[in-house]
């Protein structure tokens, strides 16, 4: 059976922008626990996302991140389909869709936390279907030295049954719910 990629947004997504505050700000706590055991080095750049409708919020990793000087970018997602990212210095204003993001210089993450509507254990995610993240991702792996790891966060009900990725489709490392921290298969890049 082949999973219906628009339905399968469409339901997520509704259940999402209904769901209480309070259970996202729970799932965001238990979330940022995982923060802990994340292996990170001096001049790691950790880009993490400003949460919109109903996805898993990132202030507590945030804080967490901050509390152990690890620099943090957000992702600047521009009109003609590109994104980059730009380092927190404490500020925020809009991208090109309106979404707050960070006001310092460019620069290059090499650990991602990437929302998602859907994810399978494999590590493919369903996003809202643009291709932001796919191709930033590629772009980043290609001008990079060093491996790009990504993390995906949910709320474990957005898992779905295996998703058949598209060619452009890059599969994350982990997925991090409030339940679990999910392993996935190894990729190369």
């Amino acid at each position: 059976m082949t999973l219906d990629k628009y339905q399968a947004r469409r339901k997520i997504l509704a259940k999402r922008r209904v769901t209480p505050v309070e259970e996202q700000q729970a799932a965001a706590l238990a979330v940022a626990q995982n923060i802990l055991s994340i292996h990170t080095a001096a001049d790691d750049v950790v880009a993490l996302y400003s949460p919109i409708q109903g996805e898993v919020p990132t202030e507590h990793i945030l804080n967490a991140l901050q509390a152990k000087g690890i620099k943090v970018a957000y992702p600047y997602a521009m009109i003609n389909g590109s994104m980059r990212f730009k380092l927190f210095n404490g500020a925020f204003a809009s991208d090109d869709l309106g979404i707050p993001v960070a006001t310092g210089d460019e620069v290059q993450p090499n650990i991602i936390f990437t929302p998602l509507v859907a994810f399978d254990r494999a590590g493919n995610r369903l996003g809202y279907g643009k291709g932001y993240y796919d191709k930033a991702l590629e772009q980043l792996a290609l001008a990079s030295s060093r491996p790009i790891r990504t993390i995906g966060l949910a709320y474990s009900w957005q898992e779905v049954p295996p998703l058949t990725p598209a060619l452009h489709d890059v599969p994350l490392d982990q997925i991090w719910t409030e339940n679990e921290v999910i392993t996935c298969q190894p990729k190369s890049r």
